[in-house]
């Protein structure tokens, strides 16, 4: 079914990267992966992950590239990667606070008082064993 999320390309992902997967079945993760692309956006990040993990490097960067290509090309969504202060149209709702005034009016509490430790707890003696 299109446009919904399933765990067939999540699962085998998120095994590889708690690292339950052995090596061995690799091979047939990367397939899966390869060819599932019904992970959600957020899983997304950890099938991608996995791949990286496994060598498979193109099949990532060529399953970024089938999932985000229409995103990433639509203008209506490309102000949503910019910053909010980049958009058209963006007026600055909040000006910046102003500097807090010189604190040197106000009277100054004394710190922690930092009296020098007594001699008896700076040297150590052996203590003997109980019993």
């Amino acid at each position: 079914m299109i446009g919904s999320y399933t765990e067939r390309s999540t699962v085998p992902g998120l095994a590889v990267v708690a690292g339950l997967a052995p090596a061995s079945r690799y091979r047939a993760i990367t397939e899966v992966l390869r060819t599932h692309l019904n992970a959600s956006p957020y899983m997304e990040f950890y099938v991608l992950e996995a791949l990286y993990l496994m060598g498979a490097a193109t099949v990532a960067e060529e399953r970024m590239r089938n999932r985000f290509a229409a995103q990433v090309a639509d203008p209506a969504t490309a102000d949503r990667v910019r910053p909010h202060h980049q958009r058209p149209g963006y007026r600055r709702a909040v000006r910046p606070l102003p500097a807090p005034p010189a604190r040197s009016d106000l009277p100054r509490r004394p710190g922690p008082a930092r009296r020098p430790l007594p001699p008896t707890l700076l040297t150590t003696t052996p203590r003997r064993p109980a019993g």
